[in-house]
């Protein structure tokens, strides 16, 4: 099997497991969507981590001058989901030491389907729309999916000064 078959193949099981959350994930969304937002939150980020034992994407509202987190209580703070969720991923649903030793790198690829069906629901839910910018991308990454438009951005392109 090629590097490219071997990707291909998680990425196709990977996916099978997020579609067991999405109508959780759309719920969770959805009250982010109609929940004012408070003066103080300039730009909404949510934050992929890589852990397949809950649904690992982290909101975090932020103001526009620093930036710094402003602390609100959910859903503009914490877990999307209340304590992280269910498993993300099913037991062994996902062979991982299979693709990590075929020389897929699962942590990266992780980050990346998660950002993109995390934007793909947002969309579907009507977040084009939302009051303020919202973005998603991975933890300690400065790569992310402006959620109004698709667009992959930086933190420079966020915080312009």
């Amino acid at each position: 099997m090629t590097l490219n078959d071997l990707e291909s193949q998680f990425r196709s099981l990977f996916s099978e497991q997020l579609v067991r959350h999405e109508n959780l994930v759309s719920e969770a969304i959805g009250n982010i969507l109609k929940t004012p937002v408070p003066e103080e939150v300039k730009v909404l980020l949510f934050e992929t981590q890589y852990d397949w034992y809950k649904i690992p994407i982290v909101a975090f509202a932020m103001d526009d001058a620093s930036p710094d987190e402003t602390y609100f209580d959910e859903p503009f703070s914490g877990f999307l989901i209340d304590g992280g969720g269910p498993e993300l991923i099913a037991e062994d649903a996902i062979d991982q030491d299979k693709f990590y030793d075929g020389g897929i790198d699962t942590s990266d690829l992780t980050h990346e389907l998660l950002a993109i069906w995390f934007a793909s629901i947002w969309k579907r839910s009507g977040g084009e729309g939302f009051k303020i910018p919202a973005y998603i991308g991975a933890h300690d990454r400065d790569a992310f999916i402006d959620l109004r438009t698709g667009i992959k951005c930086t933190a420079a392109d966020i915080w312009r000064e």
